[in-house]
């Protein structure tokens, strides 16, 4: 699993839509979507954006995992 623990400032999250990304917004989380791709950030307590869910392909607007676990197997 990855770990994002950089922050994000308002102002960042906001630039993205001149450069081509769809920027949505709703009650603290935003999701950012380019070409098929997609992540979704949260606003912190604290005032900063953190990232939720890291950049994924979108089947049908949903977020997609690449693998899924094989939970059958011991390690």
């Amino acid at each position: 699993m990855w770990y994002v623990n950089k922050l994000f400032e308002q102002a960042q999250v906001e630039s993205l839509s001149a450069k081509g990304f769809l920027v949505r917004s709703s009650g603290g989380v935003v999701r950012i979507e380019k070409h098929g791709c997609g992540a979704e950030l949260r606003r912190s307590p604290s005032g900063p954006y953190q990232m939720t869910i890291i950049p994924s392909i979108m089947v049908l607007g949903q977020f997609t995992r690449l693998w899924t676990p094989d939970t059958r197997s011991s390690c």
